[in-house]
């Protein structure tokens, strides 16, 4: 099956000492691009009626995200990235890293919110850190 790939421009994160993400800058950076963001969901709107998909799926991609939000006339959106281990209440929490844990956890529910499925279908109810090497920990066997 042969399908066309249109790109789409994403939002740019900022950060400190070519190492960590700023959250701060990276924040005034998506406020000040707010018009390029909203031209770019409208974008990804028209790819969606155009194409009419019976399932989007998001690989953790803060567009796709912006779109499930804005838009009520859509079809299933499913969101998938490792990032949402960060919700599984088993997680190794680190407390001289809360911030960024608390960063973490807030942008990967943004990621989440409105999709049809994401942490609650994905999880597999294993505790974290449990290894079974024939499926990732944060996948249920219904998936394979």
């Amino acid at each position: 099956m042969k399908t066309p790939v249109r790109r789409l421009p994403t939002l740019e994160f900022k950060y400190k000492d070519s190492k960590a993400v700023s959250n701060t800058a990276t924040l005034l950076g998506v406020l000040g691009n707010l018009p390029k963001y909203r031209r770019i969901v409208r974008q990804l709107d028209e790819v969606v009626r155009e194409t009419k998909p019976d399932v989007i799926i998001n690989f953790f991609e803060p567009i796709a995200a912006f779109y499930t939000l804005t838009r009520s006339d859509r079809p299933p959106v499913v969101a998938i990235g490792h990032q949402f281990m960060f919700q599984h209440p088993g997680y190794v929490k680190t407390p001289e890293l809360w911030k960024q844990l608390f960063s973490m956890k807030l942008y990967t529910r943004l990621l989440g919110a409105r999709a049809t499925s994401w942490r609650c279908r994905f999880t597999s109810g294993r505790p974290a850190g449990k290894t079974d090497h024939r499926r990732p920990p944060i996948l249920r066997k219904q998936l394979f």
